[in-house]
């Protein structure tokens, strides 16, 4: 049973959680947490490049992921300035980039 691990309030994802737990504990149902950045980048399907997910932090500061083609995750997640992360974009080619309420908004 997939379970979505998701920025949000602290209490919203507590009984998220709590509900999934308790719906696969009696069916001997494995639990596999997905980020919300893993399942932006499920929307969006590419033949080479990577894909970078971002979700806004307020403040000028965003999350960030970046996956290859298969969807594996390139580098630890990021949580920090856009500014800051644009030298480490640069290490990767032909970028399709996916933010929340948009599947592909443009390529690098």
């Amino acid at each position: 049973m997939p379970q979505i691990t998701a920025l949000g309030s602290f209490t919203g994802i507590r009984i998220g959680i709590s509900t999934v737990k308790g719906l696969a504990a009696p069916n001997n149902i494995n639990i596999i947490p997905i980020s919300s950045l893993e399942a932006l980048a499920y929307n969006v399907s590419i033949d080479d490049g990577h894909i970078c997910s971002i979700i806004d932090a307020k403040n000028n500061q965003v999350y960030c992921g970046i996956f290859d083609k298969n969807y594996d995750l390139c580098t630890d997640y990021i949580a920090d300035d856009i500014n800051d992360i644009l030298p480490i974009l640069k290490d990767y080619n032909n970028i399709t980039f996916v933010r929340r309420r948009t599947v592909s908004c443009s390529r690098m």
